[in-house]
């Protein structure tokens, strides 16, 4: 909203601003791929936000307490897999197969990249295994897992 705001502040000035409404990282990190400095500013604004159509998106989370939401029990300490349009996949004791949970619910037919970003709770040489456990289980998905150190959220998950 504030960035919204800012667009409507530098209205009348020399000054265009927009904003990509992305929601989630994943999308804004594809929304980012489209920007060109070469393309005119309506052209380069219209790229960016219809890659956010490409993007489904997803995170997982640990459970702060007990509760049911849409018919999924949570468990107090458990990883929650969401999906980003607020559905919960699953609520599981292992982070991994939260994740692996997650990825069979946004994969699609017509998927074609996975990127993972790992929280501070996972280390290098566990993206390894998840890079290679889902490489055979997803053969035909070029996958791009990366550190991304940011707390709370185990992983954040885009597909394309």
């Amino acid at each position: 909203m504030a960035a919204s705001q800012a667009c409507d502040v530098l209205e009348k000035s020399p000054t265009t601003a927009r904003v990509i409404p992305s929601k989630t990282i994943p999308q804004g990190l594809v929304s980012c791929m489209q920007f060109s400095p070469e393309g005119s500013a309506s052209d380069v604004y219209e790229a960016m936000k219809s890659a956010l159509k490409s993007v489904v998106s997803g995170s997982v989370t640990y459970a702060i307490k007990d509760t049911d939401i849409e018919g999924v029990h949570i468990t107090k300490d458990y990883y929650m897999a969401m999906k980003d349009d607020k559905g919960i996949v699953s609520c599981v004791k292992d982070k991994f197969q939260a994740l692996y949970d997650l990825v069979a619910n946004l994969v699609g037919d017509s998927s074609s990249l996975l990127t993972i970003i790992m929280g501070a709770d996972v280390k290098e040489e566990e993206g390894e295994k998840i890079t290679a456990d889902l490489q055979k289980k997803y053969p035909s998905l070029d996958l791009d897992v990366r550190s991304g150190g940011q707390p709370v959220y185990s992983f954040l998950v885009g597909i394309e």
